[in-house]
């Protein structure tokens, strides 16, 4: 199957179950006088055909590159609250 660059998931059991993912499109912006890199957008998503989205990683970041901190974060993101769920429901048969 051709992805077209972006992942594919699959149900090793049921490989009829299966469908991609990948990365999006982002915005970075730096700002090199006060040490800050910002990242907005949509980074990764899973989706499913006529089943909507399964997994969402986007939102706002802003990263103070001097101390490492994370300033702001900000918008949807599964991978970091945990919320895959709906990841594992759609490779369950």
């Amino acid at each position: 199957m051709s992805t077209g660059g972006r992942t594919a998931y699959y149900n090793s059991n049921h490989t009829e179950i299966s469908f991609v993912g990948g990365p999006e499109r982002l915005t970075f912006k730096a700002d090199y006088i006060h040490g800050k890199v910002a990242v907005s957008g949509v980074n990764y998503k899973i989706t499913v055909p006529r089943g909507g989205m399964l997994l969402h990683h986007g939102g706002h970041y802003v990263l103070d590159s001097l101390t490492g901190e994370w300033k702001q974060v900000s918008g949807p993101d599964d991978f970091y609250s945990g919320d895959i769920a709906g990841l594992f429901e759609a490779l369950t048969p």
